[in-house]
C-alpha cells in the first residue's frame, strides 16, 4: 500500500513537472543571461512603462501573449505630443480622465522585441501588482530581448537556473 502511494505521488509530481507553461523571458542579448522569467497565461496582458527621452514623460505599452504570434502590442499611451510621439494613427485614439492619450486596438504581432536598458527611459515591466525594474536586473546600456517561451515546467525551471 505504501509503495502504491509513493508511486502515485511520483507520477503526479512528474506530471506536474512536465505540464506545459508559457513564460515571458527577458535575457541579455550578448551573454544570454536570463534576467526575468515570469509565468504568463495565453492572452494575459503585461505592461512596459518607460520615460520618453525627450519629453521626460511616461509612455505605456500594453502587450498580450499569444502562443502562435508571440507578443502582441495591444495599445500604447502617452501624456505629451511631440518628437517621437504619434500624432495620427489608423487605430482608435482616446484621451482618459487623467489627460493620458491612448492608441488602442493595435493588435500588432511582434513575436519578440529587443531594447536597450538605460537610466532614461528606466524601463519597467508590470504584471498586475508586480513591477520589475530592468535596471535592477542588469547594467545601463545592456541590450535585452523580451520574448514568450513555452515548454514544460521542468524545462523552464532548468533554463532559468543554468
Amino acid at each position: 500500500m505504501k509503495r502504491s502511494l509513493y508511486l502515485l505521488a511520483l507520477v503526479l509530481f512528474c506530471g506536474y513537472l512536465l505540464q506545459p507553461v508559457t513564460c515571458l523571458l527577458v535575457n541579455e542579448v550578448e551573454s544570454g543571461k536570463i534576467l526575468v522569467v515570469q509565468r504568463v497565461e495565453k492572452g494575459e496582458e503585461f505592461t512596459l512603462i518607460y520615460t520618453h527621452s525627450v519629453h521626460k514623460s511616461p509612455v505605456v505599452e500594453v502587450f498580450s501573449v499569444d502562443p502562435e504570434l508571440g507578443l502582441v502590442l495591444k495599445k500604447t499611451g502617452f501624456r505629451d505630443y511631440g518628437v517621437g510621439i504619434p500624432y495620427s494613427t489608423p487605430y482608435d485614439f482616446n484621451m482618459d480622465k487623467d489627460d493620458f492619450f491612448w492608441i488602442e486596438n493595435i493588435n500588432e504581432p511582434l513575436g519578440s522585441f529587443t531594447m536597450r536598458v538605460q537610466e532614461i527611459p528606466n524601463q519597467r515591466l508590470v504584471f498586475g501588482e508586480k513591477i520589475i525594474n530592468l535596471l535592477d536586473k542588469t547594467r545601463s546600456g545592456t541590450l535585452v530581448r523580451v520574448e514568450p517561451v513555452s515548454g514544460s515546467r521542468l524545462k523552464l525551471w532548468l533554463k532559468e537556473r543554468f
